[in-house]
């Protein structure tokens, strides 16, 4: 009977109702009050004893709680190292990889921007290249430098023969130059060559100093340079690109005469200056039929000491005879 009142007391308690209206209710019940008081000296006994489970409970749900939260952090700061770690150890690696092939790639335009200048070079006509140096050596001024002449000829039996045969010293002014040769094998053929006033002036005895005098309108005509200027009056090609001591040039080659009884020329012409460098001049006629023992089958022309310093105008004057062939 208690256990059946005990449980009343609870259940009208969980449902709202004040001890004094649970009190009312029994005795209206005709509960006795002794029953009744020794059921609510029970019953917070029994509450006290839910409370702490219920505390307990609540506990361990907490605790649960926390555990997870803790986990969470743990797992956040994990997700946020590993990327901290990323980005200083293993991504300058790869930021040095990308830096390499930009380094690469900008080699490779390096090399490439070369090649097409190149490339351009080699789609240079041979007269463009001819009116360049042409140009250049026209504006040449207190320019000096040597000329050295080898000559290759074939005997009978078709065996070359190959010696030095001439020097030459080589000056150019403003608008004067001259040229003065050293024949080692003829040397009647010793000349001076000198330019001014539109005219060339060909020492052609220099014993009793007489000069021709010749109208002319450009100073390289009188030099090793016209080579330049005849090669703009013939169909000359263009064969390539080569080095010379060291300079890059451009190897021009033309026929004289139509190539038959005439010259086979070859020009190499420094890019950077228009100064022809070495020049080879095959007499056409003669290489092929190798008769004439006296002539000039080939001729190499080295130019070598070039230099630019002020040159005296006293080395242009003329002192002698002058014949005039006007």
């Amino acid at each position: 009977m208690n256990q059946e009142l005990e449980n009343y007391i609870k259940e009208s308690k969980n449902s709202g109702f004040s001890d004094e209206q649970i009190k009312q209710e029994l005795r209206k019940a005709g509960w006795k009050e002794e029953d009744i008081n020794q059921a609510f000296s029970r019953e917070p006994i029994l509450n006290k004893s839910s409370i702490q489970e219920l505390t307990i409970n609540t506990n361990k749900k907490n605790e649960s709680k926390t555990l997870g939260m803790i986990a969470l952090v743990v797992i956040i700061f994990l997700i946020i190292g590993g990327g901290v770690f990323y980005y200083i150890k293993l991504k300058p690696s790869e930021n040095k990889e990308v830096q390499k092939n930009q380094d690469n790639n900008s080699v490779l335009s390096e090399e490439e921007t070369k090649k097409q200048e190149e490339e351009k070079e080699e789609l240079k006509d041979a007269k463009s290249v001819l009116i360049d140096s042409l140009s250049k050596l026209n504006n040449l001024t207190d320019f000096r430098c040597k000329v050295e002449r080898t000559n290759i000829s074939i005997n009978y039996d078709g065996e070359e023969k190959q010696e030095k045969v001439e020097d030459m010293e080589i000056w150019i002014g403003d608008k004067m130059a001259r040229t003065d040769s050293f024949n080692f094998i003829a040397p009647q053929m010793n000349q001076k060559i000198i330019y001014r006033d539109n005219y060339f002036y060909r020492n052609f005895d220099p014993i009793n100093d007489n000069w021709n005098r010749i109208d002319s309108g450009s100073k390289l005509e009188g030099t090793i340079f016209q080579y330049v200027i005849r090669a703009l009056e013939e169909n000359p090609v263009l064969l390539g690109s080569e080095s010379v001591n060291g300079k890059s040039t451009f190897i021009i080659k033309y026929e004289e005469f139509g190539g038959l009884y005439g010259d086979n020329v070859k020009i190499w012409i420094e890019k950077e200056t228009g100064i022809p460098l070495k020049i080879e001049d095959t007499n056409v006629f003669y290489y092929r039929i190798k008769e004439d023992l006296d002539s000039s089958d080939k001729d190499i022309f080295i130019i070598y000491e070039i230099s630019y310093e002020p040159i005296n105008d006293s080395i242009f004057e003329i002192i002698g005879n002058i014949e005039s062939f006007d």
